[in-house]
Protein backbone atom coordinates (compact mmCIF):
# COMPACT_ATOMS: atom_id res chain seq x y z
CA UNK A 1 0.00 0.00 0.00
CA UNK A 2 1.44 3.39 -0.96
CA UNK A 3 2.50 5.99 1.60
CA UNK A 4 1.01 9.47 1.49
CA UNK A 5 2.19 12.62 3.22
CA UNK A 6 -0.63 14.79 4.59
CA UNK A 7 -0.33 18.31 6.00
CA UNK A 8 -2.61 21.28 6.69
CA UNK A 9 -2.52 23.84 3.88
CA UNK A 10 -1.45 27.36 4.92
CA UNK A 11 -0.38 26.13 8.38
CA UNK A 12 2.18 23.41 7.77
CA UNK A 13 4.86 22.52 5.26
CA UNK A 14 5.50 19.16 3.56
CA UNK A 15 8.32 18.62 6.07
CA UNK A 16 5.66 18.71 8.84
CA UNK A 17 3.50 16.08 7.14
CA UNK A 18 2.18 12.94 8.75
CA UNK A 19 2.56 9.76 6.72
CA UNK A 20 -0.35 7.36 6.18
CA UNK A 21 -0.62 4.11 4.27
CA UNK A 22 -3.64 4.27 1.98
CA UNK A 23 -4.92 3.02 -1.36
CA UNK A 24 -5.45 6.51 -2.79
CA UNK A 25 -5.18 10.23 -1.95
CA UNK A 26 -8.73 10.69 -0.63
CA UNK A 27 -8.36 7.75 1.74
CA UNK A 28 -5.14 9.28 3.10
CA UNK A 29 -6.98 12.56 3.74
CA UNK A 30 -9.65 10.61 5.62
CA UNK A 31 -7.01 8.76 7.63
CA UNK A 32 -5.50 12.11 8.61
CA UNK A 33 -8.93 13.38 9.74
CA UNK A 34 -9.51 10.25 11.82
CA UNK A 35 -6.04 10.55 13.38
CA UNK A 36 -6.50 14.28 14.01
CA UNK A 37 -9.86 13.73 15.69
CA UNK A 38 -8.37 11.14 18.05
CA UNK A 39 -5.00 12.61 18.97
CA UNK A 40 -4.93 16.37 18.46
CA UNK A 41 -6.27 18.82 21.03
CA UNK A 42 -6.91 21.73 18.65
CA UNK A 43 -10.33 20.42 17.52
CA UNK A 44 -10.06 22.00 14.08
CA UNK A 45 -12.79 19.72 12.75
CA UNK A 46 -15.21 19.98 15.67
CA UNK A 47 -18.39 21.98 15.35
CA UNK A 48 -18.68 21.66 11.59
CA UNK A 49 -15.37 23.32 10.70
CA UNK A 50 -13.48 22.28 7.59
CA UNK A 51 -9.74 22.03 7.04
CA UNK A 52 -7.91 21.96 3.71
CA UNK A 53 -5.17 19.37 3.65
CA UNK A 54 -2.51 18.66 1.06
CA UNK A 55 -1.89 15.03 0.13
CA UNK A 56 1.21 13.86 -1.71
CA UNK A 57 2.00 10.28 -2.65
CA UNK A 58 5.53 9.33 -1.66
CA UNK A 59 7.83 9.80 -4.65
CA UNK A 60 5.39 12.00 -6.59
CA UNK A 61 5.55 15.74 -7.27
CA UNK A 62 1.74 16.08 -7.51
CA UNK A 63 -0.04 17.58 -4.50
CA UNK A 64 -3.77 16.99 -4.16
CA UNK A 65 -5.87 19.28 -1.96
CA UNK A 66 -8.88 18.03 -0.02
CA UNK A 67 -11.37 19.82 2.16
CA UNK A 68 -11.87 17.65 5.25
CA UNK A 69 -14.93 17.92 7.49
CA UNK A 70 -16.38 16.13 10.48
CA UNK A 71 -20.04 15.22 10.76
CA UNK A 72 -21.44 15.01 14.24
CA UNK A 73 -23.74 11.99 14.56
CA UNK A 74 -26.25 11.97 17.42
CA UNK A 75 -25.87 9.14 19.84
CA UNK A 76 -28.59 8.13 22.28
CA UNK A 77 -28.55 5.81 25.27
CA UNK A 78 -30.99 4.57 27.91
CA UNK A 79 -29.99 3.40 31.39
CA UNK A 80 -32.42 1.41 33.53
CA UNK A 81 -33.48 3.33 36.62
CA UNK A 82 -36.35 1.44 38.33
CA UNK A 83 -39.76 -0.19 37.92
CA UNK A 84 -42.77 1.71 39.24
CA UNK A 85 -46.07 -0.07 39.97
CA UNK A 86 -47.01 -3.60 38.97
CA UNK A 87 -47.91 -6.66 41.03
CA UNK A 88 -44.47 -7.32 42.56
CA UNK A 89 -43.76 -3.75 43.60
CA UNK A 90 -45.55 -2.84 46.82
Amino acid sequence: MPEYKVWVKDEEEPEDAYVFNARYHEEAAGEWADWHDRYETEYKLAGGNTVTVCVQEEGSTEIHEYEVACEMVPSFSANFKKVVGGENNG
